[in-house]
């Protein structure tokens, strides 16, 4: 979700710039785009000082700096191992309803 965002405010920082070098009758154009990508850098810095993925017996919680979303183990439909620039397990829920959740796994798990 992170290279995402960053992918996304790069490109976002990039039109601000043209809009502002090519649009010479509203320069504003340009400013709006690059404050949008300073308030989506600021969102990032935010993900990455806040978020917090805790384990419990019954439930794993992720913890971001917007929302809070919880799986129950009961709710695990599956899991897939894949790397995305870290080993990460997707949790497949078994309800449509619901989305899956990435847990990357970036320190050594406790034995």
């Amino acid at each position: 979700m992170l290279g995402v965002a960053m992918i996304v405010g790069s490109i976002v920082l990039s039109i601000g710039l043209l809009a502002g070098f090519v649009n010479a009758y509203r320069p504003w154009v340009g400013e709006l785009f690059g404050i949008l990508g300073v308030f989506e850098g600021g969102y990032i810095v935010a993900n990455v000082l806040k978020s917090r993925l805790i384990l419990y017996a019954d439930r794993i919680e992720d913890h971001g700096p917007l929302k809070t979303k919880i799986l129950q183990r009961k709710d695990i439909g599956g899991k897939v191992f894949f790397f995305a620039g870290a080993p990460t397990y997707s949790l497949i829920p078994r309800s449509k309803h619901q989305r899956k959740m990435l847990v990357q796994i970036v320190f050594r798990p406790d034995r």
